[in-house]
């Protein structure tokens, strides 16, 4: 190894730790999103499979989903009142003949009524500091 390339080595490994330890530095979410919590229910049982989709009065900001699991959610959201959709879920596995191109193909059918989703027009505050509760009636 020639001194010059010891010395740029020696550089890059006196740069580096710094480069790693300010990985997190200064930036943070420049959206100013906050971590949320909630729980998910239909006819006051818990959504087992679905997510929660939440869409913003400003047309220019965007939706953010979070994935339900055994009724509950969570994640980082922007602030704000938002307009939400439910889904829920059960996997189904068609009974198919064995040489058709789709046996075995599992999907997810829909259990919620369109109201709960493409339809819904249920809103919801968004502020990081207050657990979120949906609870779906028919």
């Amino acid at each position: 190894m020639t001194l010059i390339s010891l010395g740029r080595a020696l550089a890059f490994s006196a740069i580096l730790p710094l480069a790693a330890a300010c990985s997190g530095c200064g930036g943070g979410d420049k959206l100013g999103r906050v971590p949320v919590t909630g729980t998910a229910t239909y006819e006051s049982v818990p959504i087992v499979l679905g997510s929660v989709t939440f869409r913003p009065d400003d047309p220019t900001m965007q939706s953010e989903a979070l994935d339900i699991t055994d009724g509950k959610f969570s994640g980082n959201l922007i602030p704000g009142k938002k307009r939400y959709e439910v889904r829920s879920y059960e996997i189904v596995t068609p009974k198919l003949p064995a040489n058709s191109p789709e046996a075995g193909e599992s999907f997810r059918k829909q259990l919620l009524p369109e109201k709960f989703n493409d339809k819904s027009e249920l809103t919801i505050e968004v502020d990081g500091k207050t657990p979120l509760t949906i609870e779906l009636v028919k």
